[in-house]
């Protein structure tokens, strides 16, 4: 059976300070949709909002996670498909090759921004440079059953995280 996995619009943070960008923003400000600085330019991919995180930087062993609950549990041995549209921030000075997503029975509630110690149950494949398309990230996956909540992020430690130098600004 494919179950699509259909999670709430509300995203929590686990760890760090993801940023939130929305088109009934003010145009210019931090968080609108186009036009921001957060990642300068970046149309929504579909509807009129986006989730923004850092996911390696080059000075620290530094994390943003996002974490979202699903809307059902999901039933052990029932394959669900999952998929997720992800874009390089304009001004990012690296690419990494791995962004993961973990299937967790219970809540993350960690206050700090270190790696999770958990091993993601879907990676994308490859560094991801575009900074104008959406790139998609979609896998299958057979549930271990009871999974609740879905988290997204580097779950890699900075000695196994790849890492590809671009000609952007900022760090992460």
């Amino acid at each position: 059976t494919l179950n699509w996995i259909n999670p709430h619009v509300i995203w929590s943070p686990p760890g760090g300070t993801p940023d939130y960008f929305n088109a009934c923003a003010p145009q210019g400000l931090f968080c609108s949709v186009p036009y921001n600085s957060g990642s300068s330019y970046q149309p929504a991919h579909s509807g009129d909002a986006y989730v923004g995180i850092g996911l390696w930087q080059y000075t620290s062993t530094w994390r943003e996670y996002i974490e979202v609950p699903l809307t059902s549990t999901l039933t052990l041995n029932d394959c669900y498909h999952f998929e997720m549209y992800v874009n390089l921030g304009n001004n990012s000075k690296y690419a990494i090759d791995t962004i993961g997503v973990y299937f967790s029975n219970t809540i993350v509630s960690s206050i700090n921004m270190s790696v999770l110690p958990f091993t993601p149950q879907i990676k994308n494949a490859g560094f991801i440079t575009d900074t104008l398309n959406w790139t998609l990230i979609t896998a299958d996956y057979t549930a271990s059953g009871g999974e609740n909540y879905l988290i997204i992020g580097n779950f890699n430690d900075d000695a196994t995280t790849n890492t590809l130098q671009l000609g952007g600004v900022s760090g992460t």
